[in-house]
């Protein structure tokens, strides 16, 4: 059988027309998200947010793990790592 890639799930007619993918929101753009496979009449389920964008939480879990701003602020210019994503970088939904 075929291999699909995300975009071949993401464009699939089988998948969408099962509702397995969800519409929400991130950052003020629309996307969409993977659904709950199983598809239950009484208890259907759904997602309640998008999850974070890449990065928003990266101050927050490196001062908890004890970097100081001025530690953070060098990882960030060295580029060991990100800050939140200033621009959206495509989606394999396209």
């Amino acid at each position: 059988g075929p291999i699909n890639d995300a975009r071949d799930i993401a464009h699939d007619p089988h998948f969408i027309a099962r509702g397995l993918w969800e519409q929400a929101e991130l950052d003020g753009r629309p996307m969409a998200l993977p659904s709950l496979a199983p598809r239950l009449v009484a208890t259907p389920g759904r997602s309640e947010r998008a999850g974070p964008s890449l990065g928003a939480d990266t101050d927050a879990v490196l001062a908890g793990l004890g970097y100081d701003a001025d530690a953070i602020a060098a990882l960030k210019d060295t580029g060991a790592v990100a800050g939140p994503a200033t621009e959206a970088t495509g989606s394999f939904l396209q």
